[in-house]
């Protein structure tokens, strides 16, 4: 239930933005209808922290609410999409951090035997014996002497 509240909540800030995109194009800077509902929905959909941006000054600018107001309409929509790209930015450093810290180096297409992809159990050999440190620097605790 909580995943379906949700959606609903987000189709119905993407209209929100989208309208107020759209009255922020067309109204405001004049622009003609088609290619502002193309930029509108491109935004919306692909960009939408700058679409809740736009679609704020939109509310302000060609609808002439009052700043505190548009900004209570558009805040759920901004605070939805930074989350958003918060959680990929954190899952994609924490994948990252994790395969080298382990050694698990992913199978590339066109392997022998590949489907594209190496399971974790087929990862290589541990790197611990070796010396190596995460970042790859070699540490060693060998001291050459020089004597002439």
């Amino acid at each position: 239930m909580p995943v379906v509240l949700m959606s609903v909540l987000r189709f119905l800030i993407a209209l929100v933005q989208m309208a107020g995109l759209i009255a922020y194009f067309h109204q405001y800077h004049e622009w003609p209808l088609l290619p502002t509902a193309i930029v509108a929905l491109a935004l919306t959909l692909l960009a939408p922290i700058v679409a809740t941006i736009f679609g704020f000054m939109g509310a302000v600018y060609a609808w002439s609410w009052p700043w505190w107001l548009a900004f209570l309409v558009f805040l759920p929509g901004l605070t939805l999409a930074l989350t958003a790209v918060a959680g990929v930015g954190i899952l994609g450093m924490l994948s990252a951090f994790l395969l080298k810290r382990f050694g698990i180096k992913l199978a590339t297409r066109g392997t022998a035997g590949g489907a594209g992809r190496a399971s974790p159990h087929t990862a290589e050999p541990s790197v611990a014996g070796r010396g190596d440190t995460i970042e790859g620097e070699v540490l060693s605790s060998r001291v050459d002497t020089d004597t002439k």
